[in-house]
């Protein structure tokens, strides 16, 4: 009956350990994915939206130039160079083309994807009211470039600056995930503490029980 016992003690404490034995393994697979989502989190915050960020200063900068330069041409008294307005041109709409490419592999949120496609359009308007302002004498210039040419480049302004907006609103975004994911793995952690000190002292309570059963059994064998 003492064995009978023992036995049925020993199997329940085998259950009870590999019950806490899944639940670590349980804790461990959901801190790795837990640690996954703050690496996407925080790769996401540099790659989608800081990067992209700097991106849109340049562009801003790009278009702001663009505009000086053909303001430039139109207030001049003396006659420019048109090939050369015309070069600096197009490295500027050569960069902000790549900068457009290189904004529209990042992830895009609906808003943002909408903002990009309207810049994208404005700026391409803006590039052939420039083309036409550089084929037409400096007055016919000025008057188009203020009637045709000032809307589309303070409405291209507007869609830099709504998608500045929205990379600010999706950054804040990550970053409430990234930090409540890292709440999380906190909280796991010392779970994992917690359950690793209760199966050590289930073992070494079982070690203990064995020295005792052994004890035991010696001594009843001294004694026949």
């Amino acid at each position: 009956m003492k064995w009978s016992f023992v036995i049925q003690q020993k199997f329940k404490a085998a259950l009870l350990l590999s019950g806490i034995l899944l639940f670590l393994v349980f804790l461990i697979l959901v801190s790795g994915s837990n640690m996954r989502g703050i690496d996407k989190s925080f790769s996401s915050i540099y790659e989608d939206r800081l990067i992209p960020a700097i991106d849109i200063i340049y562009l801003s900068e790009d278009l702001y130039t663009k505009r000086i330069i053909v303001e430039k041409y139109l207030s001049s008294s003396e006659a420019p160079e048109l090939a050369d307005i015309r070069t600096q041109l197009a490295k500027h709409n050569a960069r902000i083309d790549s900068l457009i490419s290189a904004f529209e592999l990042t992830y895009l949120v609906d808003k943002e994807s909408e903002s990009l496609a309207a810049f994208k359009k404005l700026i391409g308007e803006y590039e052939q009211i420039e083309t036409t302002v550089l084929n037409l004498d400096p007055p016919e210039g000025r008057a188009f470039y203020q009637s045709e040419g000032i809307p589309v480049f303070m409405g291209a302004k507007e869609s830099l600056i709504a998608l500045t907006h929205i990379q600010s609103e999706i950054g804040r975004q990550l970053f409430r995930e990234a930090h409540a994911e890292v709440a999380q793995f906190t909280v796991i952690s010392a779970l994992l503490v917690i359950v690793a000190l209760v199966l050590g002292s289930i073992v070494i309570g079982l070690i203990r029980s064995s020295q005792i059963v052994n004890s035991k059994k010696d001594s009843s064998y001294h004694l026949n």
